[in-house]
């Protein structure tokens, strides 16, 4: 159910409440708002004093005008064992926003200041000081064969998954040990992405993906979407090149403490 909270200028919403919002934000004479179960949100969000007369006011009109025209919007997806965490940020030059998940389907918007998204993808990650990776060179497999691996040594057949490593990716000894302790390790594994449209070539679109193996380090993730069977790669990184690599999810302008990451 929507709910305000002036002291942190926060609104909690569901998805559903969110697309009502917004769309009465910006166009609160839409006909789709006529739908009786939109009418049944609208009603809800004026009990929660987010909406009024059919107009929203107040601070989460500030909100939903960032959501409704953003400049950049960027998604963040945290895969921990069986589950994914979803935020989710929209920005202007000025303003931005960002939604992180409240518990029970619930989304709560907060403002964030645009030049510091880089820190609050950081926060929704988990990005901090790791141990050094124990290889300091890339490894390749079928994305198929590191599903099937991962198979294996999750029931406890760590054998079974290095003879899948052996017989299915071009790794030696060294690699195929690191890759399993990588798997065994992992914290979690992220992914941020952003678009946003560049007045001279159009929209823009980039994307960072990391394994984060606890003491096994973190590992940049890059495969190729459109082959059948995509060759992954995972390259050993400091927290200081996922730090960069946040940094350039953001347009040019905005991107600032490149500097700021560390090596730990």
């Amino acid at each position: 159910m929507a709910t305000l909270d002036p002291s942190r200028t926060a609104i909690e919403l569901t998805e559903e409440e969110l697309g009502v919002a917004t769309m009465l934000f910006a166009t609160p004479d839409h006909p789709a708002l006529e739908d009786p179960e939109r009418r049944e949100t609208v009603g809800a969000l004026e009990r929660a004093g987010i909406a009024a007369d059919g107009r929203v006011g107040g601070y989460p009109s500030a909100l939903l005008a960032v959501v409704a025209e953003p400049k950049l919007t960027l998604i963040v997806e945290r895969f921990v064992t069986e589950r994914t965490v979803l935020e989710r940020a929209w920005s202007t030059e000025l303003h931005a926003v960002w939604a992180a998940a409240a518990g029970d389907g619930a989304i709560e918007l907060t403002p964030v200041e645009p030049t510091l998204l880089p820190w609050a993808i950081a926060r929704a990650v988990g990005l901090g000081p790791r141990a050094s990776a124990p290889l300091d060179t890339r490894i390749s497999l079928p994305s198929s064969a590191l599903d099937q691996a991962y198979e294996e040594l999750a029931v406890g057949h760590r054998e079974a998954a290095e003879s899948v490593l052996e017989q299915r990716a071009e790794l030696d000894a060294p690699e195929r040990r690191a890759f399993l302790d990588l798997l065994r390790d992992r914290r979690s594994s992220w992914r941020a992405s952003s678009r946003w449209r560049d007045e001279e070539h159009g929209e823009q679109v980039s994307e960072v993906a990391v394994i984060d193996g606890g003491r096994s380090g973190l590992w940049l993730r890059e495969y190729d979407e459109d082959a059948i069977d995509p060759t992954v790669r995972l390259t050993p990184i400091p927290p200081s090149v996922a730090w960069k690599r946040i940094v350039a999810l953001m347009p040019a302008p905005a991107r600032a403490g490149e500097g700021a990451g560390t090596d730990s």
